[in-house]
């Protein structure tokens, strides 16, 4: 017997039905009585099975974006959908105020006044556990055109998350441009979250904020992409946790990241800036009140090469904590009081290297009397340490003569065995003599100034006398310090004394 052989070519969608995929635009029939796209699209979704489906929205003929104004709202509770562009998006070259002619699956929402262009709210208000494959792929979605650094004034919203449920929780963004709106993407507090999301090879760009996260957000990763050319790229006014991968922040014209709380974590990021013919500040991250900046590797560069102009700072935080590792920052020409700025209350740990030695002089400043610095050992740049005062080859050695003693610790009393340094040194104080006294106290000259004022804690910690307390630290100067001794020496008795310094 001939064995049967069934083969089936060019089956049309048409031909296997899905309702659970539903296409709009481009030759299909149009989807309720009214012609905008924004209504079809949301005709589409009401007319989707009720646990949701995806909605490929097809390139129109000759290329060019859809123009909507009727806003597009995906807020059914339960109902998740996929919006994806049904071909490649593309687009010619364009001004930096008029976009070039777009190509594939691209949105264009006309209204700049503040309605909201998309709304994705259809996770259940009290979560929706772990359910996978919604959100938006693969289009461009534009505010009247705009492509400005800056925005263009507008106060439209181009995508938010929330409202009334809890957005699109664990939802995806992936390969999708959002331009020229007032916020790119907002995400809304309404007692739960959209936590959890994933963003692939987003372009946020233009707009007026690039993405607004406020309330608790939970977990919100980015993989590569960019945060570009918007007025601020990402704003934080709530307690949510960002950790952003490989993703670029370039040209923002007021900060890339500016948070009054939350954890932003940037792993192998490129901070960047506009050229000299268009010069923007180096404010790369600015946080304050219960902000968190975290920092692996990457690269920052001031693309200003005019030796004339100075920033202020490129990081600067005064909320809980900065850590920075690895970091390489660069400039070839504008100089900066300080590339990482770290003001009271904030605490902070960085190391970095500097690629320009002989332009940024001041790696580390700022009003924070908490936190360690360890400079590259080709180019430390340093003039404005604080803390643990790290001093290449250990720095001076700490000697004897280095304490004076007041007489009350007799008449022929003096300091020996020294070691260390600035940072950390002990010596012995031997009792001879006559006239022992009460409280006498030892005048420290530090064989290295600090830079800023420092901490110490000192104690004794051996010798033959009794073990006395020691206090005077907090007259520490940069240059010196008194301590005192509570109590009254021995003669004959030897004193062992240990300081730390940070």
């Amino acid at each position: 017997m001939i064995p049967l052989l069934l083969v089936l070519c060019g089956v049309a969608s048409a031909d296997v039905p899905n309702s659970s995929v539903v296409y709009v635009g481009g030759s299909v029939a149009q989807f309720g009585s009214n012609p905008d796209i924004g209504a079809q699209i949301n005709t589409a979704y009401a007319a989707c099975p009720a646990t949701g489906c995806i909605i490929v929205l097809l390139p129109t003929s000759d290329g060019s974006c859809y123009q909507y104004s009727v806003p597009i709202v995906f807020s059914t509770s339960g109902k998740f959908v996929l919006l994806q562009g049904g071909g490649p998006t593309s687009e010619a070259a364009g001004s930096t105020t008029v976009a070039g002619v777009p190509g594939g699956a691209c949105l264009n929402y006309t209204p700049t006044g503040g309605s909201i262009a998309m709304l994705f709210d259809y996770s259940p208000p009290n979560g929706d556990g772990n359910v996978p494959a919604h959100g938006i792929r693969d289009l461009i979605l534009q505010n009247n055109g705009c492509q400005r650094i800056g925005g263009c004034g507008s106060t439209a919203v181009g995508i938010q998350f929330g409202g009334t449920n809890s957005g699109a929780q664990n939802g995806e963004l992936a390969n999708i441009r959002v331009n020229g709106f007032g916020t790119g993407i907002l995400y809304l507090e309404t007692g739960t979250q959209s936590w959890g999301m994933v963003y692939r090879g987003i372009s946020i760009v233009n707009n007026t904020v690039g993405v607004h996260f406020t309330g608790s957000l939970e977990n919100i990763s980015i993989f590569g992409g960019r945060v570009n050319a918007n007025g601020t790229g990402m704003l934080f006014t709530g307690n949510a946790d960002v950790f952003v991968h490989g993703t670029s922040f370039d040209s923002n014209v007021t900060a890339g990241v500016q948070s009054s709380s939350g954890i932003f974590s940037c792993f192998n990021c490129h901070w960047e800036n506009e050229s000299l013919t268009n010069p923007l500040t180096t404010h790369y991250f600015v946080g304050t009140d219960a902000a968190s900046l975290v920092i692996e590797g990457g690269k920052a560069i001031d693309d200003d090469t005019n030796p004339g102009d100075n920033a202020d700072f490129w990081f600067s935080n005064s909320g809980l904590s900065t850590y920075i590792h690895g970091l390489v920052v660069y400039s070839p020409g504008r100089t900066a009081t300080q590339v990482i700025q770290s003001n009271y209350p904030c605490g902070w740990w960085v190391a970095m290297f500097n690629d320009s030695p002989t332009t940024l002089l001041n790696l580390v400043g700022g009003t924070s009397p908490q936190g360690v610095f360890f400079p590259d050992v080709l180019y430390s740049g340093v003039s404005s340490l604080q803390t643990q005062f790290v001093i290449p080859s250990m720095g001076t050695p700490f000697t004897a003569d280095r304490v004076a003693l007041d007489p009350g610790f007799g008449s022929t009393a003096y300091a020996t065995f020294p070691s260390g340094n600035t940072q950390r040194f002990s010596f012995v104080i031997m009792s001879t003599g006559n006239g022992q006294g009460l409280n006498p106290t030892m005048h420290i000259t530090f064989p290295t100034p600090w830079p800023q004022v420092p901490f110490y804690v000192c104690k004794m910690v051996g010798g033959t006398g009794i073990i006395t307390p020691i206090d005077g630290e907090a007259t520490a100067s940069t240059l010196g310090m008194n301590l005192i001794f509570n109590g009254k020496p021995n003669a004959s008795s030897s004193y062992q004394i240990q300081c730390v310094g940070e």
